[in-house]
């Protein structure tokens, strides 16, 4: 039976169980087994090594290429030991994004993951988008495709993807979870930008499915890797496939070790490569790594040579014209055959030959993944060099200005602006060919490497256009500005261009700032200068660049006010301003007091100039009072800060009711955020009704804006909700702050698919607030269903950029499992608590500092004991043991303060009730090492530590027969008890009860019967202050007492009536329970 694809092509698959799947060619993308099976020269069939092994002409491209697999896998257990955590995770559908440069290995492993995972009975499948040409048009379906263990999908490339048809394609996927198979979707990408941000954002809440992403990391991060190591294995493989000796182990480049661009391991194979082929034509090999391209790149040459002067069937196009195609197709990228012939003819190549067969040879020479003119549709052509590092060095080599053995053409020299040229001279960023943006992003990255290329290239391209910058897009820009050898110039014109108010462009604005700081001071006068120092601080701090953007602002501060005095009336505007961003500055770092002097010059001077002219100043006197009451606040002056808020209501107010609409409308906005802080000052004075006063009639008055005015007064309405929420939260009114809450959350949604870069934030923050009002009115289902979406955005955001999100990502995670708890579903918490622990694990290995440190020792101890509640005592003993371990990095420095769990208390708890006494004993001991040391720093704060770890270690020296020092830990910690209890009875009743058991348990266990009725006696005339259901201790203790009777009946008699006067009741002389 035949079947033939037509649209959702997984469902296809699930039908076709058994038979052959034809595709039609209309279907968005295409299913094959995957990947496709090697030969023993480890390229796939008809791959690229094919015909490129002849005496005459070896292509170090194709030797190259991750996909032909040529040099054995290595490594990398540490990343697949996690993808196989990925797959047996919970739930029959995940999706994940491995991405990481060219070069770095993705495709190899992701090879490797579907080698092992298929010998363990998974299905593999590549999925390839409807343009792509790699997918076979037919493949057989396995018969017992659903009693698989599951099914692997794997999508190379997925940033090529549209990103509609790739969530068709995870759409489709849950055709498998439907019928109770597991579907595991694994995306390759080089980066995980925008692009990824949007689709991952898409998947978690269209498909409620999870969006993970991971980095994949330098192979010689690898404890069992080296460079050397992967050095003499690439060249004993090359030189096997050469049939070239192995040159050895003196032929090992100098600086292998040491320099920066061997971290890549393509680096360290094309370096092996070089040396093969040297020895091969008994040339010294390249040293240098630039030597290394430009020798692979001759060799490169030498392969057109050969298919140019072959007898049968020879290239048409000559050895230069070739070199010119590669440059062009290296640019461009993979074009359609007629996008691919104006590429040709626009470059202007030197040819005699027509545009259509210049890219018919070319891609004799580089043949596409498939041939055009396979099932489902064309194919493309302007295959370009491949690895991406080779192209670029390829550029930089062609063009004239370096001095590496490598014969450089003048036709490369203008040959960018003749390829970029717009179609329309008068024309917008849509008149520019549809290569231009890979273009520019590929002369800008190569350009980081090839100074000469810039200056060449790059720089007159974009003195001429400097728009092209912004259609490259923000990231170009980043790179851009900090090429050591970038033309200032450039940056200029640039900076005039960038769009203003786009938070997605202001990592570029601060960037470009920064690099001309310099240039433009010295162009500037002081004042000038100061504005100048006052601008990059602006930008710096939209990017979270606070600590430098403190110091501009402090400058530029200074700076006026040494100008002010001289010309007041020239400068005494400029001067307020800068004190009062000068006071911004200093509480974005914490520094409140300071910020509060700073603000009360800058509202001195702004009074001054508001007297003089109050429609001009008004405004900036009105928002910097109402900065001075915020900090004010923020300094526990709450009742100062009230008066200095209400004038800012006042004066905002003011100015949003005057008659001249277009100023109403733009005061508005401020008005309504102080009337907020405002009211959240008067609940913080105690005066929760005056407030929801203010709070209502100020929502009110924005929802009538929203109305009039949607676009512009939306994005206000969500804040404004959530202040009214919490305010109603101080009145107790816990059913209104939910309405309120859910409707600022539907709101964010609204502004979330409107603008995503802006909102996702706030929607996050959003849904997690009203997750957490949801669990204290006890609805923990629909709160942990909130946390869950909070934190498929915060995954979103995370991904888009790792070092401002990942901290919030672990806050909402956290919150997640937690509520997953209150809600009943343990398990689904532990996998929340276990994800908690890999993203602290993250973030201490990207930040290092002791605080991320202690954070990750927080989390492994949570989730040990979330293990051990579950029943997992061996891996909770695993994640306690490495909390032990990193705490102990952690000792006498600045984040081994009195809120950090001491791990080492877990670890002997675990370790006791796993039977593993003696090694309990060890870290119990240390327990007592480490309370003792912050005792000593801190009696009040760490004294309680210390006495339940005295006590808890007496309690397993005792277990342990060692019974004279269990003695004299239990009176310690009844002693230390004592001294608790006497400060705070509430607080320590509890532990002086218990311990005081303890101690008689102890006593009675090494036959003290008498001596042990003592502390007994108290402990049981305390049980009745406990709470029994929380601790249930009396039974025990009256247990023991019948015990040390049963030991020595007349001598406890008489100590009984001794120390009671009374006669030992009845119900002590029973015999103890067994």
């Amino acid at each position: 039976m035949e079947q033939r694809a037509v649209a959702s092509g997984f469902a296809r698959i699930f039908q076709a169980a058994g038979d052959q799947v034809v595709y039609a060619g209309g279907e968005p993308y295409r299913l094959s087994t995957w990947p496709v099976t090697a030969s023993r020269s480890g390229a796939p069939s008809g791959g690229p090594l094919d015909g490129s092994l002849d005496a005459g002409g070896v292509r170090p491209s194709a030797l190259l290429q991750a996909s032909g697999a040529v040099v054995d896998f290595t490594g990398r257990t540490a990343e697949r030991q996690r993808a196989r955590r990925w797959r047996d995770a919970p739930g029959l559908l995940r999706v994940n994004l491995l991405h990481g440069p060219g070069g770095q290995g993705k495709t190899r492993l992701a090879m490797k993951i579907a080698q092992e995972w298929r010998a363990e009975g998974w299905i593999v499948l590549g999925a390839f988008h409807h343009r792509d040409r790699q997918a076979p048009p037919a493949f057989d379906v396995a018969s017992d495709f659903e009693r698989a263990a599951g099914v692997l999908v794997v999508v190379d490339y997925a940033e090529r993807w549209d990103t509609e048809d790739l969530l068709t394609l995870l759409g489709d996927t849950s055709v498998g979870a439907q019928r109770g198979v597991r579907v595991r979707v694994l995306l390759l990408a080089r980066p995980s930008g925008v692009w990824w941000q949007n689709v991952a954002y898409r998947v978690e809440r269209d498909f409620g499915v999870r969006a993970e992403r991971f980095e994949l990391l330098p192979l010689e991060d690898d404890p069992a890797v080296n460079r050397e190591g992967l050095f003499c294995a690439a060249q004993s493989r090359f030189a096997e496939l050469l049939d070239v000796p192995v040159p050895g182990t003196a032929h090992v480049p100098a600086g292998l070790g040491v320099r920066e661009e061997y971290r890549l391991v393509l680096a360290v194979h094309m370096a092996a490569l070089a040396t093969v082929l040297a020895t091969r034509h008994g040339v010294a090999p390249p040293t240098d790594p630039a030597e290394v391209s430009a020798f692979l790149l001759n060799r490169e040459r030498d392969h057109w040579v050969s298919l140019r002067h072959r007898r049968e069937d020879p290239l048409a196009v000559t050895v230069d014209g070739m070199g010119q195609l590669v440059y062009v197709a290296t640019l461009t990228g993979p074009l359609g055959y007629g996008d691919a012939k104006q590429a040709v003819v626009q470059a202007g190549i030197e040819s005699l030959q027509s545009p259509g067969a210049m890219v018919k040879d070319h891609a004799r020479c580089y043949p596409a993944a498939s041939p055009a003119g396979t099932v489902g549709g064309p194919g493309t052509v302007l295959e370009p060099l491949y690895p991406d590092r080779l192209g670029e060095d390829y550029l930089a080599l062609l063009t004239h200005g370096h001095h590496h053995p490598f014969a450089a053409d003048p036709w490369a020299d203008d040959a960018p602006a003749r390829l970029f040229a717009p179609a329309v001279e008068a024309g917008s960023a849509a008149d520019v060919p549809v290569w231009t943006r890979r273009g520019l992003l590929t002369l800008v990255e190569a350009s980081a490497r090839w100074p000469h290329l810039a200056d060449t290239q790059l720089h007159p391209l974009l003195r001429a256009r400097p728009e092209f910058a912004v259609l490259a897009g923000g990231a170009a820009v980043v790179t851009l500005a900090a090429l050591p050898h970038v033309d200032l110039d450039v940056l200029e014109a640039i900076d005039a261009l960038l769009p203003e108010g786009r938070s997605e462009w202001a990592p570029a604005a601060a960037a470009i700032a920064d690099r001309l700081l310099d240039r433009r001071l010295a162009a500037a006068d002081d004042a000038e200068g100061a504005r100048i120092r006052a601008d990059l601080s602006n930008r710096l701090a939209d990017v979270g660049r606070h600590e430098r953007a403190l110091v501009l602002a402090e400058e530029a501060f200074m700076a006026f006010h040494a100008l002010a005095p001289r010309a007041p009336s020239a400068h005494l505007l400029d001067f307020a301003y800068a004190e009062g961003n000068y006071a911004v500055r200093l509480a974005q770092v914490g520094r409140i007091e300071d910020a509060l002097a700073r603000s009360n010059g800058a509202m001195l001077w702004l009074s001054i100039l508001a007297a003089q002219d109050r429609a001009l100043h008004l405004f900036d006197l009105a928002l910097a009072t109402r900065n001075h009451a915020t900090w004010l606040a923020d300094a526990g002056r709450h009742e100062e800060a009230v008066g200095w808020s209400e004038s800012a209501v006042e004066m905002l107010r003011e100015l949003a009711t005057q008659r001249v609409g277009s100023l109403h409308i733009g005061h508005t906005r401020e008005l309504f955020s102080a009337v907020s802080v405002h009211a959240g000052l008067l609940v913080a004075t105690g005066l929760v009704a005056d407030a929801l006063t203010y709070s209502e009639l100020a929502l009110a008055a924005l929802r009538d804006l929203v109305r009039l005015d949607r676009s512009e007064f939306l994005p206000d309405l969500p804040v404004a909700l959530n202040d009214h929420a919490r305010l109603l939260e101080h009145a107790g009114s816990p059913l209104d702050t939910l309405v309120h809450s859910a409707e600022s959350v539907e709101v964010l949604q609204e502004l979330a698919r409107l603008d995503p870069d802006v909102h996702l934030p706030d929607l996050a923050q959003g849904l997690a607030a009203h997750a957490v009002w949801l669990s204290e009115t006890g609805s923990a289902v629909e709160a942990a269903e909130a946390a869950g979406e909070a934190v498929a955005v915060r995954r979103v955001l995370a991904d888009h950029d790792r070092h401002t999100h990942l901290p919030a990502l672990v806050l909402v995670v956290s919150l997640l499992a937690v509520l997953l708890e209150e809600a009943g579903a343990a398990q689904e918490a532990l996998v929340c608590s276990e994800e908690v622990v890999v993203l602290h694990r993250e973030n201490a290995r990207r930040d290092r500092e002791p605080h991320s440190l202690a954070d990750l020792v927080r989390a492994l101890l949570s989730h040990a004991s979330r293990l051990r509640e579950a029943g997992g005592l061996d891996e909770a003993l695993a994640y306690a043991q490495e909390a032990t371990s990193a705490a102990r990095t952690l000792r006498g420095g600045p984040a081994d303060t009195v809120d950090l769990p001491i791990a080492a208390a877990l670890h002997a708890k675990l370790l006791e009730e796993a039977g593993r006494l003696d090694e309990a004993l060890v870290h119990s001991a240390e327990t007592i090492e480490i309370a003792r040391t912050r005792v000593r720093d801190d009696r009040d704060a760490n004294l309680p530590d210390l006495a339940a770890a005295v006590g808890n270690h007496a309690s397993r020296l005792a277990d342990a027969g060692r019974q004279t020092e269990a003695l004299d830990h239990s009176r310690e910690s009844f002693d230390l008890f004592a001294e608790l209890h006497e400060r705070d009875p509430d607080a320590h009743l509890v532990g002086y009860v218990r311990n005081a058991a303890i101690l008689g348990h102890i006593l009675t266990k090494g036959s003290r019967f008498t001596e042990a009725i003592v502390p007994l006696l108290f402990a049981l005339g305390m049980a009745p202050h406990l709470k029994e259901h929380e601790h249930p201790i009396g039974v025990w203790v009256s247990d023991l007492m019948r015990a040390a009777h049963a030991g020595a009946p007349r001598a406890v008699q008489r100590e009984y009536r001794k120390l009671t006067g009374q006669k030992i009741p009845p119900w002590f002389q029973r015999p103890p329970a067994p």
